[in-house]
C-alpha cells in the first residue's frame, strides 16, 4: 500500500524482474527499460512523481554528478548555489500568503523576553501554563485513568454541493495561473480539503465532461480545461 503511493524514480538495473518494484505500471507501458542500462549508465534514470507530464515518464534522464569526493562535490554544490540563489526565485501568490500569515516576521515576538536565551523550550512557550498544579518528572510513569476516553474517529466531510465549489474553485485558480490542463493527481488537495474519495473526483470529473467543461485526454491521461467562463463555484448545500 505505501509503496504504492510514492513517486517512481528508477535507476539501472540488471534484469526486468526488478524493474517491476522502481517503475511505475504506466512507465512499463509506456516502453522504460532500465535493465538495458544495468551499471553501465550511472546517473541514467526514469521518473514519475508528481508534476511529471505523461509523456515525459519513461524519457530518460541523467542526474547530477557532484564529483568523486565530498571535498570536489561540496565545491559544486556551493558554485551551483551561488548562481541559482533561493532568494531570487520568483515567489507565488500562495508561497506569499503562507509567509505574511505564518513566515518568521508574522510568528516573531516582541523582543522582550530573553531571560531565558538558549533554552529550546522557554524559546517556544509564550503562554502561563494552564495547570501548574500537575507536576510530573522524566521518569514519573504514565498511567491512564480506569475512565479514561478516547475522541472517536469523525471522519468529517463536506457536504456534495460544498465540495463541488471548491473543486471548481481550485480548477479556477488554475485557469487564472495560465494553466488548463491536469491529471486526476493533481486533485489530491482537494480531497483532502473536502474529506472524500478519488471515486468522488473521478465522477464530478466525468460530470464537467459530459458537460463540455472539460474535456479527457486518453493518450495523455489527462483533462483540459475548455469552458472556463462556466467555472463558478455552487453556492454550498446545492
Amino acid at each position: 500500500m505505501a509503496l504504492g503511493q510514492l513517486a517512481k524514480w528508477c535507476f539501472g538495473l540488471e534484469n526486468a524482474g526488478d524493474a517491476k518494484f522502481g517503475l511505475s505500471e504506466a512507465q512499463r507501458d509506456a516502453g522504460a527499460r532500465p535493465q538495458l542500462w544495468a551499471n553501465k549508465q550511472p546517473g541514467m534514470s526514469y521518473l514519475d512523481a508528481p508534476s511529471i507530464p505523461d509523456e515525459r515518464i519513461a524519457m530518460p534522464n541523467r542526474t547530477w554528478d557532484w564529483g568523486e569526493d565530498d571535498q570536489e562535490a561540496n565545491a559544486r554544490m556551493r558554485r551551483h548555489a551561488e548562481a541559482w540563489p533561493a532568494n531570487a526565485k520568483e515567489v507565488d501568490e500562495f508561497t506569499a500568503i503562507i509567509y505574511a500569515n505564518y513566515g518568521p516576521d508574522a510568528l516573531a515576538g516582541d523582543g522582550q523576553d530573553d531571560e531565558s536565551e538558549g533554552s529550546a523550550v522557554s524559546e517556544y512557550v509564550r503562554t502561563e501554563d494552564p495547570s501548574p498544579e500537575i507536576e510530573a518528572g522524566p521518569d514519573d510513569p504514565i498511567e491512564a485513568a480506569d475512565d479514561a476516553k478516547f475522541p472517536e474517529r469523525t471522519g468529517l466531510k463536506m457536504e456534495p454541493g460544498e465540495a463541488r465549489g471548491v473543486l471548481l474553485g481550485h480548477l479556477q485558480a488554475w485557469v487564472r495561473e495560465g494553466r488548463n490542463e491536469f491529471a486526476t493527481r493533481d486533485l489530491c488537495i482537494v480531497r483532502q480539503r473536502t474529506g472524500l474519495s478519488r471515486a468522488w473526483i473521478i465522477a464530478q470529473l466525468n460530470m464537467l465532461a459530459e458537460d463540455g467543461v472539460i474535456e479527457r485526454d486518453d493518450a495523455r491521461r489527462s483533462y483540459r480545461i475548455i469552458r472556463a467562463d462556466v467555472l463558478t463555484p455552487e453556492p454550498a448545500g446545492v
